[in-house]
């Protein structure tokens, strides 16, 4: 029993590191913030959420159009 409870501990492991490198992704993090802009989120709380800049959030929205 501790042999499979430290196998799936592995692999559950492996896939919190897979999610934490895909929510970090540039277009992941794009989509969040052209999301959030059209929803009405404002630039500052969307620096906030995606731990970007405020100058990084004004350019993803500025290079929507």
């Amino acid at each position: 029993l501790d042999q499979k409870l430290e196998e799936r501990s592995r692999q559950l492991e492996k896939l919190v590191r897979k999610a934490e490198e895909f929510t970090r992704s540039p277009d992941f993090l794009r989509q969040v913030i052209l999301n959030g802009a059209r929803r009405g989120q404002s630039p500052q709380a969307l620096a906030k959420a995606t731990g970007l800049s405020l100058d990084e959030v004004e350019l993803i929205l500025s290079r929507q159009g």
